[in-house]
């Protein structure tokens, strides 16, 4: 009885807030707070709870939650929603999903043992078996209180979902739960939402506790957010590093955080949040980044943040894989978590990290140096330029690019369902970036630079560019159209066979539209039957509206500098000497590593613009000259925002992920 009286005085509540949310559902929201003073009867105070928003849609690998942000289903692998999404009475609905990672983000407690599963949130706790019918809640048991429908399955992603996860050599098994089912356990307020076709819609209440993420947010251009960290335009301060410190995994490595998330806080708890350690989109390179920087210019007494950072570097030498390359997830990471990833601010990054400390002399990194065994980082380096060299992608005895994922064989895999297996112009620009950073190169080295840079030229879409366009009437405040323009690069190219070339590929988050004809095209509202040019377009050919407003498919500037001086450059440190590579401070005792012992004196030469050609290919890499093309790949060492969020530079910024 105590249960339902908590659940009509949460309901008169809750309904308030999911009211004015249905009616604005632009509002970029986080966290939605009650802010009715203090509500308490019996044992239940309402005053600390906030309100969750979460959307479903079957046949959708992804959730949505407060302000439209687009969450996987399940964090490794690409599964779908499956019955009705349209029904959300809980007794009859039949939507079935993964809930685990909803849960995650929302602030429960999400277990599985088994064939049990066990979920704990606003004093209740939730169990239920695989394959059985009865739910136990607070310990009473209702018998039957499923139907078969609703009944929680475990289903093989290997197997039922092969296609859209091809990287899959061992089975992946996932929980499905009934929906609708278990929030109005947990006090959900649920609707079919009208505003977004054949959604669920839900209002979770969420009474704060220790599980629950707890942290400050920063509106864009304002504080110091993750993003700004992931992009190395965060300004220095001490509560950030502080931050740093605190949230460094236990193996060293760090999670991805939202974009939003204010590092200048105290007391930040991420909760049921708080991730794997990953090197995607920049994340640990980018907080490594930061805390040497701190220490270079601030030499705190305190040694945690230096602790930090070696127990970061050590973490990417020792995850580094035997080919040379590392996983999204270094330490383990399941599903497309396990591939190889080039792209996305991940491999180039952290090689380009430990490049600066061990080849290039980079001054931020002389307390490294001085602490490290700079061979043991320097090994890491060559291994990772082998593995860069050999996995250049070739057609017809032709070089292209790179892709951005491969599996951990080294062979070209797909990663989410928009990320299909394919040559990236995004991560092979960035390939090429680094791989012109390499002092006195391999002709190998030479070879994968000249025919990706060709590669690159070739592929530009000419006469064509992508616009973004404001409009306020649309979920995202914009749209983006494919126009006449200067020409543009896509992000994806599969190889065409009988015509010896690539053309564009353009992926959906549906996974049954993983190679749609167009992104989308410039004054077509009503597409059925509209002509362009010649060409008819229907609008099942397009990507949706989501996710081209999401996921960038287009960059008009991509190579424009490279082309224009980048390669140039290059040509002319090949003939006359790359720039000379610092010297550290005199009282710098020889490098000798302290702890992992050995003779470090050997940190490349110093002289004659060059540095040491020792075994291998690729010895000496990067550059720290603050001019010209180095001086750039520089700047944008610490990659874009968590998902990596990139502006459209006809328009301005927009949230658009690249990759």
């Amino acid at each position: 009885m105590k249960r339902n009286i908590k659940k009509t005085i949460k309901k008169a509540v809750v309904a308030v807030a999911a009211a004015s949310m249905l009616t604005v559902l632009t509002a970029p929201l986080a966290v939605m707070p009650v802010s009715a003073a203090t509500v308490t009867r019996g044992s239940y105070d309402f005053s600390n709870m906030v309100v969750r928003r979460v959307w479903f849609n079957t046949n959708d690998p992804v959730f949505l939650i407060d302000d439209y942000q687009r969450v996987w289903l399940d964090s490794n692998v690409n599964v779908l929603a499956t019955g009705n999404a349209t029904n959300p009475k809980p007794d009859t609905s039949n939507l079935m999903a993964p809930m685990k990672n909803m849960f995650a983000y929302i602030g429960a407690d999400y277990k599985e043992d088994g064939d049990k599963i066990t979920v704990s949130m606003n004093n209740t706790t939730v169990k239920l078996t695989i394959g059985s019918t009865d739910v136990e809640i607070n310990g009473n048991v209702k018998t039957g209180a499923l139907t078969d429908e609703q009944k929680p399955v475990k289903v093989n992603a290997k197997d039922t979902y092969a296609d859209m996860n091809t990287y899959l050599t061992e089975d992946y098994n996932v929980v499905y739960l009934p929906v609708a089912y278990v929030l109005d356990i947990f006090g959900a307020d649920m609707y079919k939402d009208t505003k977004m076709a054949n959604s669920f819609y839900a209002a979770v209440p969420v009474m704060k506790t220790d599980v629950v993420p707890s942290y400050e947010t920063s509106s864009k251009c304002y504080g110091i957010r993750y993003d700004a960290l992931l992009a190395g335009t965060a300004s220095l301060d001490t509560t950030a590093a502080d931050t740093i410190v605190a949230l460094q995994n236990e193996d060293g490595g760090f999670a991805v955080l939202p974009d939003n998330f204010e590092m200048a806080q105290t007391g930040a708890s991420l909760g049921s949040l708080k991730g794997a350690s990953s090197i995607e989109n920049g994340a640990t390179t980018a907080e490594l980044k930061y805390l040497a920087k701190y220490i270079t210019e601030n030499k705190p007494e305190d040694s945690k943040y230096q602790d930090a950072f070696i127990k970061g570097i050590k973490f990417l030498l020792s995850t580094q894989l035997d080919n040379g390359g590392w996983t999204m997830q270094p330490n383990g990471g399941s599903g497309f978590n396990g591939n190889i990833e080039v792209g996305n601010s991940a491999m180039t990054e952290v090689l380009t990290l430990l490049s600066d400390i061990a080849v290039l002399n980079n001054q931020n990194y002389v307390f490294a140096r001085k602490a490290m065994n700079v061979d043991a980082i320097k090994s890491a380096v060559e291994k990772g330029n082998d593995f860069i060299v050999a996995s250049q992608i070739s057609n017809n005895n032709k070089k292209a690019g790179w892709a951005s994922q491969y599996d951990k064989a080294g062979k070209v895999t797909m990663g989410r369902t928009y990320e299909r297996a394919s040559v990236s112009s995004y991560t092979t620009k960035a390939v090429v970036d680094y791989l012109m950073t390499i002092h006195n190169p391999s002709q190998a080295v030479k070879d994968a630079v000249e025919s990706a840079y060709s590669w690159l030229k070739d592929v530009k879409i000419a006469d064509k560019e992508q616009e973004v366009v404001k409009d306020t009437s649309m979920n995202n405040g914009f749209d983006v159209y494919f126009v006449d323009g200067n020409g543009t690069w896509a992000s994806n190219y599969v190889y065409d066979e009988a015509n010896d070339s690539y053309r564009p590929l353009y992926s959906d988050v549906d996974p049954t539209r993983a190679d749609q004809k167009y992104v989308n095209v410039y004054d077509l509202f009503n597409l059925d039957g509209n002509k362009v040019g010649q060409s008819k377009i229907n609008n099942k050919d397009l990507i949706l509206y989501s996710t081209r407003t999401t996921i960038s498919y287009y960059d008009n500037e991509l190579c424009d500098e490279l082309i224009a001086t980048g390669y140039d450059t290059w040509k002319s440190y090949l003939a006359n000497g790359f720039p000379e590579i610092p010297t550290d401070p005199a009282d710098t005792p020889d490098n000798g590593g302290t702890d992992q012992g050995g003779d470090n004196s050997n940190t490349g030469d110093t002289g004659n613009g060059g540095s040491a050609d020792t075994a291998g290919n690729q010895t000496n890499t990067g550059d720290t000259t603050p001019f010209g093309l180095y001086a750039a790949l520089l700047a944008i060492s610490g990659g874009l925002a968590g998902a990596c969020v990139y502006g459209i530079k006809k328009t301005g910024k927009n949230g658009l992920v690249r990759k």
